[in-house]
């Protein structure tokens, strides 16, 4: 199964998007809105996304990080260890290792992955394996749009060499971290799979430039 960019965009949204440079003003719904289209901001955060086309090592990042999500065992231990546990008050996060597992979920309180796992060093993985990529859960809220923080998100310096992943918990969005700070929408989390973009949409190689 697939999804289109727009439905998922929409599901669990701001309720107003603001075009810069009206910051502070919504001044359009954003069901109604093409998000490929111009700059825009969500109501609940300051930051800007600015829409733009893949290069192609984005789209090959996209493309890995859109495979490890596919694995139904990765998915699995992301939505039970790391997605369902976070909570308004506390959020998972957890090492990718190159079999597909998940590595050292844990619980922290809600801010940036630079506040609360920085110290956190990456975990010695198990003999045979080694540490891919990192994921980890925004907390759940009813004000929108849970959406990447500008800079926080791309992970501590220790990380950055790995693949980033976030799920915004509420609504189960997901999302590829390409350094510096590119965010692209893989899909919607199931309990282990990954609904991805329907690759025959216009939209399905554009991601979004957050400052």
């Amino acid at each position: 199964m697939t999804v289109r960019l727009q439905d998922i965009m929409c599901q669990h949204g701001p309720n107003f998007i603001v075009v810069p440079p009206r910051f502070g003003r919504p001044n359009m719904n954003y069901r109604n809105f093409n998000w490929m289209s111009t700059p825009f901001q969500i109501q609940s955060g300051g930051q800007i996304f600015t829409p733009r086309r893949l290069t192609g090592n984005e789209v090959s990042e996209r493309d890995t990080m859109v495979q490890m999500l596919s694995n139904p065992t990765l998915a699995g231990q992301v939505m039970s260890q790391v997605v369902g546990p976070t909570t308004a008050s506390q959020e998972g996060d957890g090492f990718i290792l190159s079999n597909g597992r998940l590595c050292d979920p844990r619980l922290g309180p809600p801010g940036s992955v630079m506040s609360y796992t920085n110290p956190r060093s990456i975990p010695t993985p198990p003999p045979g394996t080694t540490v891919i990529g990192y994921v980890h859960a925004h907390p759940r809220s009813g004000a929108g749009m849970r959406a990447p923080t500008p800079r926080a998100d791309w992970g501590p310096a220790n990380q950055t060499h790995l693949k980033q992943i976030m799920v915004e918990s509420t609504c189960n969005r997901a999302w590829g971290m390409i350094q510096p700070n590119l965010a692209v929408v893989l899909g919607r989390m199931e309990s282990s799979s990954l609904n991805g973009l329907d690759p025959s949409e216009p939209s399905y190689n554009w991601g979004f430039v957050i400052s």
